[in-house]
């Protein structure tokens, strides 16, 4: 198990190098969808576009349409926890909240 998760972690960050430098018009969006994000057909990103999900294993979070422009240098960032770490992150914030500014 371990091993499929690190080679899906090298996947993306070898896809998502890749799709930073616009060779042709279509170049970032064919390594988008090699990183594994939902990108529906006619879709175009822009050169230097950032798109980041949990280290590219959440792919699932992000879904292009179709028929969508994005342009360049576009950050697309999602963050998700997983559900036995939201008492952990819930305890976070009650902390920060009790700090006197």
């Amino acid at each position: 198990m371990q091993i499929k998760v690190t080679l899906k972690k090298l996947r993306g960050k070898i896809c998502s190098t890749l799709a930073k430098y616009q060779v042709t018009h279509k170049w970032p969006t064919y390594w988008w969808r090699k990183c594994g994000y939902s990108i529906g057909e006619n879709a175009s990103i822009g050169p230097d576009c950032l798109i980041w999900a949990w280290h590219h294993l959440d792919t699932d979070n992000i879904v292009i349409e179709e028929d969508v422009s994005i342009g360049p240098r576009v950050m697309i960032i999602t963050r998700t926890h997983p559900i036995t770490q939201i008492e952990t992150y819930g305890k976070t914030i009650s902390r920060l909240l009790e700090r006197k500014w």
